[in-house]
């Protein structure tokens, strides 16, 4: 089963799962971040760091959702995120397992 950490401006963090049970669908991807949805791949064991984390602090955990319009729309910048990231990053994220987005 799939599930992802849902990382909210300012400081709410929650788990969050498919509402079929199995798989998240594009659409239900895009309704958690609040739009188009943009994929970063956050460093891991074999990806050099670009961020100030040497590598993810969640290892599994390797796929950032981001709004791709949050920072034209002036949303509040997602600390949690960007420190993960090393770039800012606005609105909401989803932080997902690697391999669950296919």
């Amino acid at each position: 089963m799939q599930y992802a950490i849902l990382i909210v401006p300012p400081k709410e963090v929650t788990v969050v799962t498919p509402r079929d049970g199995e798989r998240f669908r594009l659409e239900e991807l895009q309704e958690l971040v609040g739009g188009y949805v943009e994929h970063v791949r956050l460093p891991g064991p074999e990806q050099p760091a670009t961020s100030s984390w040497r590598t993810s602090p969640w290892p599994s955990y390797t796929d950032l959702l981001v709004h791709e319009e949050a920072k034209i729309k002036q949303e509040p910048i997602n600390h949690l995120a960007t420190m993960l990231w090393g770039d800012a990053v606005a609105g909401t994220a989803l932080l997902m397992r690697q391999g669950d987005l296919q």
